[in-house]
């Protein structure tokens, strides 16, 4: 059972099949895997898949191997459809976030590199390119999300991610990455701190697309609980909130405004 996501855009679907599988087997304990309960099988390549929904016609392309969790945007472009997605070059990332890869001194190894990489699909194929900005996230890029007003645009400029403030066996800060290469990067990091995924929440009546706030769970270095509101234009701390109670460390977060539109 392959591994695989999918983007909609207004004209396409994408589906990625990426050159991992679960194996039922090495759940259930009566056999194993490359990658716990995932064989990673490379020499297969990255299959992405294009349906046209209008013409609901197929493409198929092979690339090169590469392993991935999420999707930050996807749009139309002029010839074909483009996949912002954030990947890695092999599954090890699956072992390196294992508990005894963590708390062991003897095993835990730097993070593995991620990069947030464009999948540009035309007529000639398709390719792959990075777009993040190395500096800011630390080569570490993952839990992408967007204003969401810009899904599906092929003008959105900002990504928010988790970074890595190297030398790190797990993502440690919070990075803005400017896809368009215009130089509008930043990050946060606090010493101790292990951030969840971030959330842009757009200010009330805000026209720039980075106009708003970056919301944040973290576990902090004494054990403890925060959550770290951020201006998304800068990633300057705006506030920090301690939980009343620890709460433990995830990947995914959302947020409800109440019926007057605030959080």
């Amino acid at each position: 059972m392959a591994r695989l996501r999918g983007r909609l855009t207004r004209e396409h679907i994408v589906l990625v099949e990426q050159p991992a599988s679960y194996s039922v087997g090495a759940m259930l304990g009566i056999s194993t895997a490359s990658h716990g309960s995932i064989q990673w099988t490379p020499d297969r390549g990255t299959k992405v898949h294009v349906l046209h929904r209008e013409s609901a016609t197929w493409t198929t392309h092979l690339v090169a191997p590469f392993f991935f969790f999420h999707v930050a945007n996807a749009f139309d472009t002029a010839d074909g459809v483009a996949v912002d997605v954030c990947t890695f070059d092999d599954a090890d990332i699956l072992m390196s976030l294992r508990l005894d890869r963590l708390t062991d001194e003897d095993l835990v190894a730097d993070l593995p590199q991620s990069r947030l990489s464009r999948l540009t699909i035309g007529p000639n194929g398709c390719t792959r390119a990075p777009l993040d900005d190395m500096s800011v996230t630390g080569g570490f890029a993952d839990l992408p999300t967007i204003n969401t007003a810009y899904a599906g645009s092929p003008d959105y400029r900002y990504v928010y991610a988790i970074g890595a403030r190297r030398p790190t066996p797990i993502s440690n800060l919070l990075a803005k990455i400017d896809v368009s290469g215009g130089g509008g990067g930043a990050s946060f990091h606090v010493d101790g701190s292990l951030p969840g995924e971030p959330l842009f929440i757009p200010r009330p009546g805000g026209t720039a697309e980075d106009d708003g706030a970056v919301l944040a769970m973290s576990t902090d270095d004494d054990g403890g609980s925060s959550l770290c509101v951020l201006d998304a234009a800068d990633m300057r701390l705006l506030a920090r909130c301690r939980s009343p109670v620890p709460l433990p460390a995830g990947f995914h977060a959302t947020w409800i405004a109440d019926a007057d539109g605030q959080l």
